[in-house]
């Protein structure tokens, strides 16, 4: 039967698996940020902005946890603009993806998204250090756009010319109009993805034999381990200053009155006034655990900026510390180059001994599982002699 004779359903519903399956780890990735987008939108706007400040890789998450909030931060939206994600996945992700393979597509992604973070992390301490706006030190930052900005640069080496010369203009001018018209740190973490999607374009080709990919792992990891070293270098450098973290909002004088109706049992809020704009407001105070208090208390709260007539006591400021935001990074730096140089070293071993069994050129990263399983059925077809054994022994 030829294509007249087709029916156009069945055929859409072959295809659709098909081309899912080639680039499992764009729609995986796609996938993941749609259910934390609507989580986020099952919440109120309070915990949606306290979740994503706490996930972000802002000075002062990092200086806090840097391998954490550089994993998670990769899942997270915040604008949650899920049908503009789907277009930029399946048109400039997903190709990229089915062109290098999935495992040099994480490869670029995860070199976009952490290299751009690291950068503009050290750009931002430098900027708070130098006296600019507090509140760049407890940002929201999350996203997937430094390493789909990555992913992007490497689909330039796919493209015919003159296509490719209009892409990549195209992503040059793209970012580079962004950083000079408004110049945000994000701006500038964009433009740093782009580079670094530049730069590994040539190593990530698959015109390359699979012999070389035990050495651009070696490339990246130690790389990435050089970077760690600068990182432990800049904490013998830099002055041992602390940078305070100012908690958004208004601080104001409160007064109790008591608690709201049906507030009983382990209920830790009470209602208070206190004067804003030169009027006598009432807002709900939600209290710390054992916190106790009486009517005409006096104490002084923080207004939410992101639910207004809620607030909270003022606590300490938080404080990050060069040493421990150099440090978080430099682990997290240093971990992840380990991690790709023991990746370059077994890819190395299997490439061994993909050689003595004949064929050098077989594909490292199906691991030695494959290789072992490739080996049996050679023996089993009297290709690869098996070793002279003494019967009696």
């Amino acid at each position: 039967m030829n294509g007249w004779g087709r029916r156009p359903g069945r055929s859409l519903v072959r295809w659709v698996p098909d081309y899912l399956a080639r680039s499992p780890g764009t729609y995986v990735l796609l996938l993941v940020l749609v259910v934390t987008t609507l989580v986020l939108r099952g919440v109120g706007a309070s915990t949606a902005t306290r979740i994503l400040r706490h996930q972000s890789t802002n000075l002062l998450q990092m200086s806090r946890d840097a391998p954490r909030v550089l994993l998670l931060s990769a899942f997270l939206l915040d604008q949650g603009r899920l049908a503009f994600e789907l277009v930029l996945f399946t048109v400039v992700v997903a190709p990229v993806e089915r062109w290098i393979g999935t495992y040099r597509w994480l490869v670029t992604f995860a070199a976009g998204h952490i290299g751009a973070t690291l950068a503009t992390t050290i750009g931002l301490w430098l900027q708070v250090r130098a006296g600019a706006d507090p509140g760049l030190v407890y940002p929201i930052d999350v996203g997937v756009s430094y390493g789909v900005g990555a992913v992007a640069a490497v689909l330039t080496y796919r493209l015919p010319r003159p296509a490719s010369w209009a892409w990549g203009a195209f992503l040059v001018a793209l970012n580079g109009n962004a950083v000079i018209r408004t110049g945000t740190f994000t701006d500038w973490g964009h433009l740093a993805a782009l580079g670094i999607g530049f730069a590994l374009g040539p190593l990530v080709r698959p015109e390359h034999r699979p012999s070389d990919r035990p050495r651009m792992l070696l490339l990246l990891g130690a790389g990435l381990l050089a970077v760690a070293a600068g990182l432990l270098a800049l904490i013998a450098i830099v002055p041992d200053s602390d940078i305070v973290v100012t908690p958004p909002g208004q601080t104001v004088n409160v007064t109790v009155l008591g608690r709201p109706p049906g507030c009983v049992g382990t209920c830790r809020s009470v209602v208070v006034r206190y004067a804003q704009d030169g009027a006598q407001v009432e807002g709900l105070l939600v209290l710390a655990q054992d916190t106790l208090t009486r009517p005409g208390d006096r104490l002084r709260a923080l207004v939410d900026p992101a639910a207004p007539g809620r607030l909270r006591l003022v606590r300490p400021p938080q404080r990050v510390r060069a040493d421990s935001l150099f440090g978080a990074m430099s682990v997290a730096a240093g971990v992840t180059g380990a991690a790709l140089l023991a990746a370059s070293h077994h890819a190395r071993r299997v490439m061994q001994v993909a050689s003595a069994v004949g064929n050098p050129d077989v594909d490292v990263t199906a691991g030695l599982v494959h290789l072992g399983g490739e080996m049996h059925g050679r023996r089993r077809g009297g290709l690869v002699d098996e070793p002279h054994r003494d019967p009696g022994s």
